[in-house]
């Protein structure tokens, strides 16, 4: 027997020795991938399900398709659901349906729509939720949620393809530059954005996968690659699929006949009888077998549309769900949308409501206006240098521009006539821009320093993508802090407002003494939950300003939007933090009032409040008063100055007098300005008496100061307070000289304070004379 020991096989029998030595070889994108898909897993759970741009209305349509029900409708009045993406081609959904099929999905609605959503408003706090989540959303997973999940896993498989397809077109296209094509599918692999996407119910990761993949195609056979017949028919079956993906995709046809004058271009000949027979054989032949192929495979759909509805792009159904602009947009108005919406290329998540760090923007901005750059002086260097033009690979980048190109025709289609142009909408041309991305910022690194920056690139946006799901996407959706009663914080204001048997009001914090107009007031409401509820209630706070005015309101569930009262636990107490924006129109300045109530939405029905003394206190109690000042500052100038010292604390520096009559009537309106010089912490009211010149009171009015609507404890320290009063005058007044008493007194102390200055009479100012004309009896 032959003892020799026998050498151990270092390859696995599944996989011969050229594959792994491929593995070896292309080991960076094989990592990138990896990271992607780990990535993308970690997105799909961290982001609460149908909190993905319009992923409510794509489940609705994978569902429709699961439950057998056929293609649906494209008039919304035929259907008996929301029918918000039901106008798009039906691939990714009949794929989706396939995915779920074997989940048991229950027969209750699939979510409960949040009404007080703020959808596509990054810059409002608050509501991001599009849905209600309620509960039976966690691990482990099932019914909705599952079927969610698992069509989220099937996004980020094909997106994995996309970043796939985007490393071997770079590396077509640029076939001596590999960190440029590592670099491109980094770009795109860790792009949040993307990846946000790529973990959505959404068609926008088929649509993504099948314009790579005939991009990457076409540039093949530009380098010359493929036969007349199959090829063609090869990439008019991608377009196809394509067009069966995202209406947006028939662009996909231009591809063909590009992709096949740009190679013979690359092959052109001298010769006019071989340039003839050139275009029917590398041109118009596989051109045509390329749509042809595309028409038979995605045709159909539109064909149906066409039949049925007379709609072949279903773009009427898309713009009653989307609505247009009633004149399409200037193009410079166009290209300043398009220009805003750059950063939700790189990273909006939700319902396009929640923004990372500004900080994260600057990058983006910077590195995108680096590459522009970069590409730019690369194009001049190489005309510069005309030897070397002959060595660039015009076809591929050529084709490559294109392909952007068209995509942003179509954007920019979208963004003049469709409200709301969303970065994501050029993820089918994601490869081409992504090899541009790091084509151009390559251009700016000497040749040496090109691995260590596609390796920082990659290494930047991995942690930028790494820390998305849990610094900006997790918390815009966490619920509020909750305790037990004995650990309600010594900070809270007390106010013990019972709204029924299961709420109570406990208190409030409210940390502003003070906001300007078109600014927010932030408030936090300590909320107990006394019994278990089965109904939503919703939280209305309201800001009342001069003369009982609304110059704020906000209408929300409870968490703003992320904890219902259906959830509340019998015994917890809610953090309630609020934030509640100040018309910028409102009279100011004032003392306004906070006042809070609890209403069902089905009918309007407000829950009556008692105090903690068991006092009725209406629907809507007052609980604070705050201060609303002017955004901007002014001086008013009084008519006639004066120089008055009412205590330490205000001075009168001027007043202005006018005479008005309506007939029936006749007023004299008195304007003072005063100026808060002090500490100034009671309410002081403000007496204001007409004199004639023997003593005898004519008309008076007594009141706090603007009408009752800034009391003298709200005012700002060095502020000019206008302060008007109107004095009914007696009929058949008349004519002579006449004088003003003014003073200041604490009502029911009748206390007033000491005045100093010329005009001062102890503890009231005599200001005049003031001259009134005969009155008419």
């Amino acid at each position: 027997m032959d003892s020799t020991p026998q050498p151990i096989p270092t390859t696995p029998s599944r996989l011969g020795p050229r594959a792994w030595q491929a593995l070896r070889r292309q080991w960076a994108i094989v990592l990138i991938v990896v990271l992607f898909v780990a990535l993308g897993m970690v997105y799909n759970v961290k982001t609460p399900i149908f909190e993905a741009p319009d992923e409510t209305y794509h489940y609705l349509y994978v569902q429709w398709l699961a439950d057998g029900r056929g293609l649906p409708p494209l008039r919304l009045a035929d259907t008996d659901v929301e029918q918000g993406e039901m106008h798009h081609p039906p691939l990714y959904y009949a794929l989706g349906a396939l995915s779920i099929s074997g989940v048991d999905r229950g027969d209750q609605a699939p979510y409960v729509s949040n009404p007080y959503a703020n959808l596509g408003q990054p810059k409002v706090p608050g509501n991001k939720n599009a849905v209600l989540h309620l509960e039976g959303e966690g691990w482990p997973y099932g019914g909705v949620p599952l079927a969610v999940h698992i069509l989220r896993l099937l996004s980020t498989v094909l997106s994995a393809g996309t970043v796939v397809l985007t490393y071997l077109t770079a590396r077509t296209a640029l076939p001596n530059r590999p960190l440029v094509a590592l670099g491109a599918a980094s770009l795109l692999a860790f792009n949040p954005q993307f990846l946000f996407i790529s973990a959505a119910v959404s068609n926008d990761a088929l649509a993504a996968l099948l314009g790579s993949a005939a991009l990457y195609l076409a540039v093949r056979i530009v380098c010359g690659w493929g036969d007349r017949l199959a090829t063609p028919a090869l990439l008019g079956a991608i377009v196809g699929l394509g067009m069966l993906s995202k209406v947006s995709l028939m662009a996909g046809l231009a591809l063909i006949p590009l992709a096949y004058a740009a190679n013979a271009w690359r092959l052109r000949s001298q010769e006019a009888d071989v340039e003839a027979a050139t275009f029917w054989a590398r041109i118009a032949q596989p051109s045509l077998i390329g749509i042809a192929a595309a028409l038979a495979v995605g045709g159909w759909w539109y064909m149906r549309n066409a039949i049925q509805y007379g709609d072949p792009l279903s773009m009427g159904t898309m713009r009653a769900v989307f609505g247009v602009y009633e004149q399409p947009l200037s193009l410079w108005r166009t290209v300043t949308l398009m220009a805003e919406s750059l950063i939700s290329y790189w990273g909006v998540f939700g319902w396009m409501n929640v923004v990372a760090d500004e900080a994260y923007y600057v990058l983006v901005r910077l590195l995108t206006g680096l590459s522009v750059v970069g590409l730019a002086l690369g194009l001049t260097w190489a005309l510069w240098m005309r030897k070397n033009l002959a060595r660039l690979p015009w076809h591929t980048l050529g084709l490559s521009a294109v392909w952007f190109l068209i995509n942003l025709a179509s954007y920019a289609q979208f963004a003049r006539t469709i409200t709301g142009p969303q970065g994501r909408l050029l993820f089918p041309a994601a490869a081409s821009i992504s090899l541009f991305l790091s084509l151009g910022l390559s251009s700016l690194i000497p040749r040496r320093a090109r691995a260590a920056l596609a390796g920082g690139l990659a290494g930047l946006f991995l942690c930028a993508a790494a820390l998305a799901p849990w610094r900006t996407i997790g918390p815009a959706y966490a619920m509020p802090a909750r305790v037990t009663l004995d650990e309600a914080p010594l900070t809270m204001r007390d106010l013990g407002i019972r709204f029924s048997e299961d709420v109570f009001l406990l208190g409030y914090q409210m940390d502003q003494s003070s906001v300007l107009t078109g600014d927010a007031l932030r408030v936090r409401l300590y909320w107990l939950a006394v019994g278990a509820m089965d109904e939503d209630l919703t939280v209305s706070l309201r800001v009342y300003g001069r003369d009982d005015a609304v110059i704020g309101q906000l209408d929300t569930y409870p968490g703003m939007g992320s904890y219902p009262t259906s959830l509340w636990i019998p015994g917890e107490v809610l953090y309630d933090d609020y934030v509640i924006p100040i018309s910028g129109e409102a009279e100011a300045p004032t003392a306004a009032s906070l006042r809070v109530g609890l209403y069902r939405r089905e009918g309007m029905v407000h829950l009556s409040a008692q105090d903690a003394a068991g006092t009725e206190v209406g629907t809507g109690p007052q609980i604070a008063r705050v201060r609303v000042g002017p955004a901007r500052r002014t001086e008013p100038q009084p008519a006639q100055d004066l120089d008055l010292r009412f205590g330490e604390s205000v001075a009168l520096e001027g007043y202005g007098v006018t005479h008005t009559s309506d007939g029936a009537s006749q007023t004299l309106d008195v304007r003072l300005y005063w100026r808060r010089v002090g500490p100034l912490a009671q309410d002081w009211t403000v007496f204001v008496h007409l004199l004639d010149e023997v003593g005898n009171l004519v008309a008076q009015d007594d009141q706090q100061p603007v009408r009752g609507n800034y009391p003298t404890s709200y005012w700002d320290m060095d502020e000019r307070v206008v302060d008007g009063h109107s004095l009914a005058l007696p009929a058949g007044l008349a004519p002579g000289r006449y004088f003003l008493n003014v003073g200041l007194y604490l009502l029911g102390s009748e206390e007033r304070l000491p005045v100093s200055g010329e005009e001062s009479r102890g503890n009231y100012a005599l200001v005049g004379p003031i001259t009134i004309e005969g009155l008419s009896p």
